[in-house]
């Protein structure tokens, strides 16, 4: 049976309607899963938006096989956040509970973990994340999480950069909800597409609405392509600032090239 790389070259048809039958086919079969597993590392981030954009439209009129392709549709959020001691408390669980009011019945999936390394690791396994938040305390160069025993440890740019790169095809996002983490943005937004970042210190209370309403342009926008990131840090910078948190203007955004 030809592979699917095999199938893409066979003739000069288009791509995506290639992907799209391909997927479709996996459908009809009760293969979808596998077959979009397979599509997955091919495609870049748009791609693949559109392509779940196109299917929805085919299976409109098939609301069982429509919640399965939701599943993988429907954008993922997860959320690292950590206290510090003798830092600023950035109040987590308020965080973790606005944001979870804020996706309520929305086309997203939001899930925490405890922010070390190895919990995000053992939680990857099951929920690949399109959008992944780090609310924590910035140090030069570094994210203030914790270490396996729950004490304060910095994880330095690189780390974040080799973790993202094997996890490219999946994120589409990373927010630095840190301050002075512009430089760690820099390392790592060709690993993760699209990064929002904070150049300096800010108010703890700046850095939560500018998250709270950057993730709910989202949920308002929830299967747009990947320019819905960039349309979403201009909207909350206006948004946020004529609130009254002059200091919104800290915030940041790259994209890599790839999109």
């Amino acid at each position: 049976m030809m592979n699917f790389e095999d199938f893409l070259k066979d003739d000069n048809s288009n791509n995506l309607e290639k992907i799209n039958q391909h997927i479709f086919d996996g459908y009809l079969n009760e293969d979808y899963k596998s077959r979009f597993e397979e599509v997955l590392p091919m495609a870049l981030p748009d791609n693949k938006r559109e392509v779940l954009n196109n299917m929805a439209d085919l299976l409109d009129d098939n609301p069982l096989l429509l919640d399965k392709l939701n599943d993988v549709r429907n954008r993922k959020i997860l959320f690292v956040g950590s206290e510090n001691i003798g830092l600023s408390d950035i109040k987590v669980h308020e965080e973790i509970l606005d944001l979870k009011n804020i996706t309520k019945g929305k086309d997203v999936k939001f899930e925490s973990v405890f922010p070390n390394m190895s919990n995000i690791l053992n939680k990857w396994r099951n929920y690949q994340a399109d959008i992944v938040i780090f609310s924590c305390h910035g140090l030069d160069n570094a994210l203030l999480l914790k270490d396996d025993y729950g004490v304060d440890a910095p994880i330095d740019a690189i780390d974040l950069k080799l973790f993202f790169e094997k996890r490219s095809n999946h994120t589409e996002c990373v927010v630095l909800s840190a301050c002075e983490s512009l430089k760690i943005a820099e390392v790592i937004v060709k690993s993760c597409n699209n990064v929002l970042a904070i150049n300096k210190k800010v108010n703890i209370k700046t850095a939560r609405r500018f998250t709270a309403e950057f993730i709910s342009y989202i949920c308002d926008n929830p299967h747009e392509k990947n320019k819905v990131y960039e349309e979403a840090f201009g909207h909350c910078r206006e948004l946020v600032t004529l609130n009254g948190f002059k200091d919104a203007f800290a915030f940041e955004f790259l994209k890599s090239g790839k999109l």
